[in-house]
């Protein structure tokens, strides 16, 4: 007959006993230390006494109480229901984001759409944004409705979709290149996001695709002119109806002449309002000054012709 051990009748751990502050914080800060269950959750419910455990838990990971950085994970242990291996991985992507980027990381992390592990993986894809398009980023995650769904939508239009192992190197930079956005294109975008009235999120895509093979100059009349309250004849600009605004004005060729059009700009500034703020004015005025232009060469061509 057997004897039972000692350890046989040892009391076993209870897997759903809360840990201590001490354990939580020893268990995320320290790179060698696992909590004693495979994986144990922090919840932090909305009641008084347990949002004084969450702050002294973020106290203990040494951040002022007033940085973006305690502000995120505030939101991220509190809003979420996240496991200490997920706590331990958003203090590591975060140690070097940028202000501008954790700014953008912040309203996607108070999005109750977003789950503790998509928050993680819209981490990587932030810091692959690099700085140039990151104010697109910033105008589309602000818009309404905006969850998982749409920003991967958003992503895959500005980003390779794959790693240079994946993809090649020679494919990869191809993608990179094509999807790659000038500053101007990018000011474009987000004052489309920001003064068209609730411009939905599918349009918003439409139009970034559409913003990438922006002209200077195309860039720099939606920059300039499209304010709140701006028509298009007796039609108000809204989500309705600015796909159609912004493929009439990509269909129009460019000025040649630069100078010319920064004289055709102040020119339109000085404009009274029901004319510098109706596209319809405005896309006419652009026409004719490229027509004048092109008969001004035909006409230079023909007198050396002769």
């Amino acid at each position: 007959m057997n004897e039972i051990e000692d350890d046989d009748i040892a009391p076993r751990e209870d897997p759903n006993r809360k840990m201590s502050r001490e354990e939580i914080i020893k268990a995320v800060t320290e790179p060698g230390v696992e909590a004693s269950t495979e994986k144990r959750f922090l919840v932090i419910p909305s009641l008084a006494s347990e949002k004084v455990v969450l702050e002294e838990f973020l106290d203990g990971l040494g951040l002022a109480p007033d940085s973006k950085k305690y502000e995120i994970l505030k939101a991220y242990c509190s809003e979420k229901t996240a496991s200490l291996i997920d706590i331990k991985a958003m203090i590591q992507r975060i140690e070097h984001l940028t202000p501008e980027q954790l700014d953008v990381l912040e309203v996607i992390c108070r999005r109750r759409e977003f789950s503790a592990k998509r928050i993680l993986d819209v981490i990587q894809s932030i810091k692959k944004t690099g700085t140039t398009k990151l104010l697109a980023l910033r105008a589309f995650v602000d818009l309404d409705r905006v969850g998982p769904g749409p920003l991967n939508r958003f992503f895959s239009v500005i980003l390779p979709q794959g790693s240079p192992q994946e993809m090649g190197r020679e494919q990869y930079e191809q993608e990179l290149r094509e999807k790659a956005m000038r500053p101007d294109q990018v000011d474009a975008f987000y004052t489309l996001c920001t003064e068209v009235p609730a411009i939905s999120h599918g349009n918003a895509i439409s139009l970034l695709l559409r913003i990438r093979s922006f002209g200077l100059q195309h860039s720099r009349l939606i920059s300039k002119f499209l304010k709140a309250g701006v028509c298009f004849g007796e039609k108000h600009i809204t989500d309705d109806n600015i796909v159609g605004l912004v493929n009439l004005l990509q269909s129009l060729p460019e000025l040649t002449d630069s100078e010319r059009f920064n004289k055709m700009v102040k020119k339109m500034s000085r404009r009274p309002d029901n004319q510098k703020k109706d596209f319809q004015y405005l896309l006419q005025a652009f026409r004719d000054e490229v027509e004048s232009e092109q008969r001004s060469a035909s006409g230079i061509r023909s007198l050396f012709k002769g």
